[in-house]
């Protein structure tokens, strides 16, 4: 075996040396970037804000926009279509819990810094879904962006409005503009209802029954001071179309009592549950 000559040795040590010292710029450049990176305990806005929040505006991109207005115990949830507008009851525990996880404290991540890094998080005006919670005189409590999931955290990624600072949060609570996810899902519900029946709508509907026509069926359900919920059925092909009405007593909330007389919706309902509601309710 011919020998290895001293030059061809330094050469090696030489080059052991560029990848030991490689090695250790990279294992420090990590460490620093781990020690900078800022973790912290907050929330997306204080707790002691919550009460005043009055109204609530979720936007996803810059097309599609639903809004919500609290209204004594109860919110109504109201899409932005010009032409036939719908103005429903939100369901309360919904709207709750996007309360309680923007105001709740996580730990909190920093991301990144730079306008950059909002693509990649999904935090740019066309891929996020934008949340922004007014008082009762519509001054803003906070405005922010929600993007992507992180897989592995299960962790979201959100940037105030008026800021490139990208966080990650814990948040698990519903940012759909689809009325339907936001609508009250009983068609009793608590707010009314001493009990629930588990009877539950179907799809918010943008049909309206003509002006003359007769509803197939009207079913009358009364409840507790009065209270009572009027249900005007009209066939709609497979399913049946209801038009609902809520009347109550002089106990209830005023605020949430007049907000009732003027909602603007329709759902629809399947056969199955057509039959239900003919069983439980008063027939007219």
């Amino acid at each position: 075996m011919p020998e290895i000559s001293k030059k061809k040795i330094l050469k090696i040590v030489r080059t052991a040396n560029i990848l030991l010292f490689i090695i250790y710029a990279s294992t420090i450049a990590v460490s620093l970037l781990k020690k900078n990176a800022i973790e912290k305990e907050g929330s997306i806005l204080q707790d002691n804000q919550k009460e005043k929040i009055r109204f609530i505006e979720i936007r996803s991109g810059n097309e599609s926009k639903i809004n919500f207005e609290k209204k004594g115990l109860l919110w109504t949830v109201s899409d932005n279509d010009k032409n036939n507008p719908t103005l429903a009851i939100a369901d309360s525990n919904m709207v709750n819990a996007l309360l309680e996880n923007t105001c709740k404290k996580s730990k909190m991540i920093k991301k990144a810094d730079n306008k950059t890094s909002l693509v990649p998080f999904e935090l740019t005006e066309e891929q996020s879904t934008r949340i922004t919670f007014r008082d009762s005189k519509g001054s803003v409590l906070t405005d922010f962006y929600l993007g992507k999931n992180n897989l592995h955290t299960h962790n979201t990624a959100f940037r105030y409005a008026d800021e490139n600072t990208v966080w990650e949060k814990e948040f698990n609570a519903e940012k759909s503009t689809d009325i339907n996810s936001w609508a009250e899902h009983l068609i009793y519900p608590e707010f009314i209802s001493e009990k629930n029946t588990g009877l539950t709508r179907g799809r918010i509907s943008k049909l309206r029954p003509s002006e003359n026509a007769i509803p197939e069926k009207i079913i009358k359900k009364e409840f507790q001071e009065s209270s009572k919920i009027i249900l005007r059925i009209y066939s709609a092909g497979e399913n049946y179309l209801v038009e609902p009405e809520f009347i109550t007593g002089n106990s209830f909330d005023p605020e949430a009592k007049e907000a009732l007389k003027f909602l603007k919706f329709n759902y629809t309902v399947s056969a199955y549950t057509f039959e239900r509601l003919l069983a439980e309710g008063k027939n007219e």
